[in-house]
């Protein structure tokens, strides 16, 4: 159906719907190996493009990784339209971050946020994006802070997924009787 209002973009989490009753995008990809950039919401009135989604990260080490900044792969809001633009686009779903290591250790943290629907000249009937998806996998090593909150607009965008994961170390054995 045509619009004047973008609904957000879905990755981890759905994409809210919009004012005008155009469903957010649905969730896609794997939790345990998020390896997928997020979507672009959808378009607005006056040519209003809908955010950008979020990119991938994909970190491989193979002794540690030490994280004490923040690595994001953030969705976007849309950049607003003409002066006059009626009704805004959807924000752009959350990217993933993907890391395998032997060592993890971070006092920082991961964030794969959807973007925000845009709100020029008070166009609030857009939709968010929804969260990305975050997956670390260590032999050693505590969770750190984690954001995968669903972007604001019409609705709430649905939150994304996190994965801690737990591998086994090199050399261990198993015997099943």
């Amino acid at each position: 159906m045509a619009s004047d209002v973008g609904a957000g973009a879905g990755y981890g989490g759905a994409g809210s719907g919009d004012m005008r009753g155009n469903p957010g995008g649905i969730t896609y990809g794997s939790s345990n190996a998020p390896a997928d950039a997020g979507s672009a919401g959808g378009n607005g009135s006056s040519g209003t493009g809908g955010g950008h989604g979020g990119g991938v990260v994909w970190i491989t080490a193979s002794d540690r990784v030490i994280l004490d900044g923040t690595i994001s792969a953030n969705g976007r809001p849309p950049l607003e339209g003409g002066l006059f633009g009626g009704y805004a686009a959807g924000g752009g779903s959350g990217g993933s971050i993907w890391i395998h290591t032997l060592r993890f250790f971070a006092t920082g943290s991961l964030r794969v946020d959807g973007g925000n629907a845009g709100s020029f000249m008070g166009g609030l009937g857009a939709g968010g994006g929804g969260g990305g998806r975050i997956a670390v996998w260590r032999v050693v090593g505590d969770p750190c802070s984690a954001s995968v909150t669903g972007g604001v607009g019409f609705a709430q965008a649905g939150t994304g997924t996190v994965v801690w994961g737990q591998l086994i170390p090199a050399g261990t054995i198993f015997v099943v009787h």
